[in-house]
């Protein structure tokens, strides 16, 4: 590190300018330079350079710092121009990891967490609507699901793949410490996001972390820096991808009369041949051209040398590409601040203020893609036209007739925190969190009127009167409203005491907490039908619905509450010798109100991981080119409460209208569902093994990881409950499932000039198998010895070509295979042009143990796995 002189002169004359380089002479843009003991501070620009007004006196000191490089202190003096040389800082290229309540230095983890930062994610310059997208492709392992189309629709998210049955597989997600959802920040307020993946890592989240975990971190508040005001507008416009093309009436009446001859007569080829159909392709219907995005986001930061503070106020809008009024808007406000009271007491404040607003229209029928060439959207007469399917659906109709969902959504997250350091090394933290949310929705299902028409019968197409067209009226009943009110809130505390440690080469690390949570909701539902206009949608206009499978069976008005509690116990230890040898403890007992008395407290979840640093051993003092090789394993279990809800608590439903009793209709009370009252915990352990390299100066990264997880005790309905007893499935414990698999990720940056750059892949793979079911819902698709969710289906041998085939597809007795129970699939029968199906190995004809002949029956017997659920993904980045 140096400092030149180049010039002096009084102090108060002009500004001070200057360069900062690094020890190579290149210049380093975005430096911070503050004046100490002051708020009066700059950044260096794109070259290095920075002028600051006139320090406040001859013995200022400015102060040059930035990540990566060791701060420096400069006295000033009389100088007015000066060249600062900034050395890397070693330490800090060490990066800080973020894991479950707290932070480690990257060479010091042991177990699976991968962290990516909002300048690696590229947040401030991507148009994205939430951070869950951004994610996609920087995580191995970590898969995306969209489950919707629509805009803001939240995505499906899974690490390490499927490994448990049912709808809970998503992971855990933690912002600023509590649960949370990606959904309702500004992708531009995060700051980091860690994933998550083995046991060491989620044990501290206990029942909640078996799907793993992602940490993220929204921007703190600045210090020691002016106030500013900033502001950042993106718009971009989405197209659809490239559609599928679909065969127009000639091409299609063609390719059926190849596969079936007959299928279409001379005279409608004849009309599809002249261009009497109109050809409709139905994808390219039911999509816009083009929709807009845009965000706007207004920061307000600044702060002294013992307090910071970042306010940020964005707003969403997103159009859909589907057809009809299909939008997305959110509206955030973000408050953060921060206090030194003294040099032993910090307090703070991070709130969130959010609305959400979706609405989507209905597109029904899902064989839109199937819709046929021949019809029209609109017969001649102005009458929308059935597309042909087995639904017969018209998706262009749907989407015009005023049919809609949409919900507004508000919540409110207060969080308050203070943390005491009375001594070196020890700290006690207290984090308290209130959430509120009120959500409403409605639903409106306007149905249309639409006409079937013959496509073998022209005179259909142009002639009202025709005997070959169908009409499909409606009626009022059929206009259906349906509005829910949600209202729920939460207080979450968390009571944390850490001590840091360290002498020599030894340094350690103990945290515990306390953490407690409770929350009650209350739901209002109601639906009416029979409306006579339809732009007038309100309750009031509408009749009562008369429907037992409108909200779950309780009739068309319900009131539901509920309420839920939670107390965990959290511990960790680290260890590490001469940052080399490291270990780790981590334990979480979870209290559920969930579970009845007897397994309330069942959730315990230990880990235990250890961690080599190969690099620094001295054998490796004179190998240059590697900086880190580090070696770790992970063994431990984390939890699941699934989706319980209320399901151990005995509900109880009035029913005003009751039984008909004396010639009267009486009120009744009825026991609404079935509680097991040995439901237990669902549990999974996981062994987990990596390996990280970093090489030639930290230019390329490698990182290798295998593990194995087995899921026991998973919460799913039982089918045990006697039908007499007038319940449906009760609650229970049913599967086992192990899963294992491997991560590899291989990236490489680096500098050219002013020119940087990174390109990395990942690769993973992932294999699942049931291995228990015990009075769970054992079919094709969940069976012990296959994946979970196999795909099973026909296997056929093409298609009979000729009379002659058909005749000698027989079984070995000359019996005609019958193909007429084929269920499930399309080409019933045996047929010319039809699907030859395989007869496959069902009887045991010798007593030898061994499948050998077909049964002569195509039936659900003879499916077979086509898909066996693996998940291997691959992505390549370029930065």
């Amino acid at each position: 590190m140096s400092v030149e002189s180049k010039k002096t002169t009084n102090y108060l004359q002009q500004q001070v300018k200057g360069l900062i380089t690094d020890v190579n002479g290149q210049p380093i843009p975005g430096v911070n330079i503050v004046e100490k003991g002051t708020t009066n501070g700059v950044q260096s620009d794109f070259d290095g350079g920075f002028f600051i007004t006139p320090p406040s006196s001859d013995n200022a000191v400015l102060i040059f710092s930035f990540v990566g490089f060791v701060t420096k202190e400069v006295p000033i003096g009389s100088q007015t121009d000066i060249t600062v040389v900034l050395a890397e800082d070693i330490a800090q290229l060490d990066e800080v990891v973020v894991v479950g309540y707290g932070t480690q230095n990257s060479s010091k983890v042991v177990s699976s967490v991968v962290q990516v930062t909002n300048k690696e994610l590229n947040l401030e310059k991507r148009p994205v609507t939430n951070g869950y997208s951004a994610l996609v492709g920087s995580v191995p392992g970590l898969v995306m699901n969209n489950t919707s189309g629509s805009p803001g629709a939240i995505p499906s998210i899974q690490i390490r793949g499927t490994s448990t049955i049912g709808d809970a597989n998503d992971v855990l997600v933690i912002i600023d410490n509590f649960e949370g959802s990606l959904s309702d920040i500004n992708p531009q307020d995060i700051e980091s996001v860690s994933v998550l993946k083995d046991a060491s890592a989620v044990a501290v989240y206990g029942a909640r972390g078996a799907n793993g975990v992602l940490l993220v971190t929204t921007k703190k508040a600045s210090r020691n820096k002016k106030t500013t005001v900033s502001y950042n507008m993106t718009s971009s416009i989405q197209t659809t991808p490239r559609l599928q093309q679909t065969l127009n009436s000639s091409q299609y009446m063609a390719f059926q009369n190849d596969i079936a001859p007959g299928t279409w007569d001379e005279n409608s080829v004849s009309l599809a041949n002249s261009g009497f159909y109109p050809d409709t392709n139905w994808i390219e219907e039911i999509f816009e051209s083009s929709a807009v995005q845009q965000s706007h986001s207004l920061t307000l930061s600044g702060g002294s040398e013992n307090t910071g503070y970042l306010m940020t106020g964005s707003y969403l809008t997103q159009e859909g590409l589907a057809l009809g009024e299909d939008k997305f808007e959110r509206l955030n406000l973000r408050l953060k601040m921060d206090t030194d009271i003294n040099s032993w007491l910090n307090v703070g404040t991070n709130t969130l203020i959010s609305n959400r607003v979706d609405k989507s229209v209905e597109v029904v029928g899902g064989t839109n893609v199937r819709g046929l060439p021949f019809y029209p959207v609109k017969s001649e007469d102005d009458l929308w036209v059935s597309n042909g399917t087995a639904d017969g659906a018209n998706p262009v109709a749907s989407a015009s007739s005023g049919s809609f969902s949409e919900s507004d959504l508000d919540r409110v997250n207060v969080q308050l925190y203070a943390k005491i350091t009375p001594i070196k090394g020890l700290s006690l933290e207290e984090r308290v969190s209130y959430i509120k949310t009120n959500e409403y929705a409605r639903a409106w299902s306007n149905p249309f009127a639409s006409v079937g028409l013959d496509a073998t019968d022209p005179d259909s197409y142009t002639n009202p009167d025709s005997a070959n067209r169908d009409y499909f009226s409606v009626s009022t009943d059929e206009r259906v409203l349906e509005v829910q009110s949600t209202k729920s809130h939460n207080f979450r505390s968390l009571t944390s005491l850490t001590y840091e440690f360290e002498k020599g080469k030894h340094s350690a690390k103990a945290f515990l907490a306390i953490q407690s949570e409770s929350g009650e909701s209350e739901l209002l539902a109601a639906s009416r039908t029979g409306f006579l206009f339809d732009n007038i949608i309100s309750l009031n206009q509408g009749e009562l619905v008369n429907d037992s499978n409108t909200y779950d069976g309780l009739g068309n008005t319900e009131i539901r509450g509920g309420n839920a509690r939670t107390l965990s116990y959290i511990g960790r230890f680290n260890y590490s010798f001469a940052d080399k040898y490291l270990i780790e403890a981590a334990f979480r007992r979870d209290g559920s109100s969930y579970f009845t008395d007897e397994n309330k407290w069942g959730g315990f979840f230990p880990s235990v991981a250890v961690g080599w640093v190969a690099s620094r051993e001295k054998f490796f003092d004179n190998v240059n080119f590697v900086n880190l090789l580090k070696f770790r394993g992970s063994y431990g279990s984390a939890g699941s409460d699934g989706t319980l809800g209320s399901v151990t608590q005995q509900l109880v439903t009035y029913d005003a209208s009751g039984y008909p009793l004396g010639g009267v209709s009486n009120a009744r009370l009825g026991v609404d569902n079935f509680v097991n009252p040995d439901l237990i915990w669902e549990t999974s352990t996981i062994l987990n093994i990596g390996i990280d390299a970093s090489l030639f100066n930290r230019k390329l990264d490698i990182g290798a990881e295998y593990f194995v997880n087995n899921r026991k005790d998973i919460l799913d309905n039982i089918s045990s409950t006697a039908y007499e007893y007038g319940f449906g499935d009760a609650q229970g414990n049913p599967y086992d499932v192990r899963s294992s698999g491997w991560d590899f990720n291989i990236k490489h940056k680096n500098t050219i000039g002013k020119f940087k750059y990174s390109v990395g892949a990942n690769i993973s793979n992932y294999d699942n198998e049931i291995t228990r079911i015990e009075g769970g819902s054992e079919s094709n698709n969940l069976q012990v010895g296959l994946s979970v969710n196999n795909r099973f289906g026909y296997q056929v041998d093409g298609f009979f070509d000729s009379q002659e085939e058909i005749d000698t597809y027989v079984t070995s007795d000359g019996t005609l295979i019958d193909q007429s129970n084929v269920s499930g699939a399309s080409g019933v029968g045996t047929y010319l042009g039809g699907f030859k199906y395989i007869d496959q190995l069902t009887i045991d004809s010798d007593g030898d143990g061994v499948m050998d002949t077909g049964d002569g029956v195509i039936d659900s017997e003879d499916r077979v796995t086509i898909d066996d659920n693996s998940d291997r993904t691959g992505m390549l980045v370029l930065t």
